[in-house]
């Protein structure tokens, strides 16, 4: 027992006892995170599991890979339109490029993803070098971390189909595709292993922010980034936007491709003069006495700047009361404010909301209209002016961002943040036929730059074949 005592003060043993119990805590220490890690890893891959089962996928897709090779297809395309709605321009212009080359390599295959059921990309269906696949979501910035945290105990080995499963809640890559194809422009996940084909339209929440909450701006600027550092090549409809993109995103002139929008004549109908009377009375319209505004609601697009220079149009010269401004589109978005302040104006019985309306009537309402208002604060295109054009109407519209280098010397313009001009543009155009006839002279010979929608559909297929 004394000797005991001896060891246990001898400074040696003191020592060694110490380097004993901080090597117990060492490794105490050690077998802890060893159960913290393997515990994380175990839950992440049991999340894993779960996003598989409550999927759409087949499990069999999931944990292998046969792809299904056909020797008549020349190339497989994977189209995401699943951010795509009903009625918009993009929509229009994403079927119509569709629908073209499908018809015209039809070798090649399309299959589009959507997440509901859409009228107009439901049409391509019935080609049959096209299908679709449904996919439950495109887009959730909360899914960026959960893909991350997946990808652990995946070791990063189904990288695409783990990127599939969160973001879309299905599997379409097995076919062996040659192109992924986001047309709306960043906004889907767009970084597979497969090369990458992105159109993008505009940077309208960089440019026009004030109109988006911050958080939104700094996750779309993010997403988009990422996305357009991992395209193969970028499409964009304007050289305003091209320049915009290099600006805002740093990214190479080399790698964007300017292919403007040539579906001038898209909305042309030909009807007959009865067809056309019943369309114009069911608006109470008159031929060539009232303008026309094309667009659905968002707040860029200037509503009520326009609402408001057409209502002081009407107060300060009442030889024109009979005048009537048409706005089409669908205006739910506004949730009724817009309709509101239009109600408020002592001419309120002159300002006509259509709502959606077909192409047909779009086209007589064209057509007829004394003309064509383009208030928007931003485009990175306008495609709508030159159908304006195409349809034989003068055609007013702001001198911002692409609108001056698509329009050229065929419209009148003005400043879309100064109602006072807006009205003082709508009066020259209704005072002075020599002005409309040389607005619509001008515009004819414009529109025309912007028919060929071979050239547009040349210039996809180019960039389809070259990507590798």
């Amino acid at each position: 027992m004394e000797k005991l005592r001896h060891m246990s003060q001898n400074p040696s043993f003191k020592s060694k006892n110490r380097q004993f119990s901080k090597e117990r805590k060492i490794s105490k220490i050690l077998k802890n995170t060893v159960i913290f890690v393997l515990c994380f890893y175990w839950t992440l891959l049991v999340g894993f599991l779960y996003i598989v089962i409550t999927s759409e996928a087949n499990l069999k897709d999931v944990f292998c890979t046969t792809p299904s090779y056909c020797k008549n297809i020349e190339k497989k395309i994977i189209v995401d339109t699943s951010m795509l709605d009903e009625y918009g321009g993009i929509t229009c212009l994403t079927e119509n490029i569709i629908k073209q080359i499908a018809q015209t390599k039809q070798r090649w295959s399309f299959t589009l993803l959507l997440r509901k059921e859409n009228r107009v990309l439901s049409e391509l269906l019935q080609l049959k070098n096209v299908k679709a696949i449904k996919v439950s979501d495109a887009f959730g910035y909360a899914k960026d971390l959960i893909f991350n945290l997946l990808n652990v105990p995946t070791f990063g080995l189904a990288r695409d189909k783990l990127m599939q499963l969160v973001y879309y809640g299905n599997i379409f890559l097995n076919d062996n595709p040659d192109v992924f194809w986001d047309p709306v422009g960043g906004r889907t996940v767009n970084n597979f292993s497969i090369p990458k084909i992105t159109t993008i339209h505009d940077t309208l929440e960089i440019d026009q922010s004030e109109f988006f909450k911050r958080k939104l701006v700094n996750q779309i600027k993010e997403r988009n980034f990422q996305g357009l550092k991992n395209s193969y090549k970028i499409i964009t409809v304007s050289e305003f936007t091209k320049k915009r993109i290099i600006d805002v995103y740093g990214i190479k002139n080399d790698k964007i491709c300017v292919i403007p929008i040539r579906l001038a004549k898209r909305v042309q109908r030909p009807l007959g003069k009865i067809e056309t009377r019943r369309i114009l009375d069911k608006y109470k319209l008159s031929l060539h006495n009232y303008f026309i505004f094309v667009s659905q609601y968002y707040p860029h697009k200037n509503h009520r700047r326009l609402i408001q220079a057409f209502a002081d149009l009407i107060k300060n010269n009442q030889d024109y009361n009979t005048i009537k401004l048409v706005i089409t589109g669908n205006m739910s978005d506004a949730h009724g404010v817009i309709e509101q302040f239009a109600a408020q104006q002592p001419c309120k019985n002159n300002i006509i909301f259509t709502g959606r309306i077909d192409t047909a009537e779009l086209s007589v309402l064209l057509s007829n209209a004394l003309c064509f208002v383009h208030p928007s604060l931003y485009e990175g295109f306008g495609m709508p002016i030159i159908e304006a054009m195409a349809s034989g109407i003068p055609v007013v519209c702001s001198n911002v961002s692409s609108l001056p280098e698509v329009a050229g010397d065929a419209a009148l313009y003005f400043n879309p943040y100064d109602v006072g001009d807006i009205e003082r543009a709508l009066l020259e155009v209704v005072q002075s036929q020599e002005v409309r006839e040389n607005l619509i002279k001008k515009g004819y010979s414009r529109a025309k730059k912007f028919e060929d929608s071979r050239a547009m559909i040349e210039a996809y297929i180019n960039i389809f074949e070259e990507a590798r």
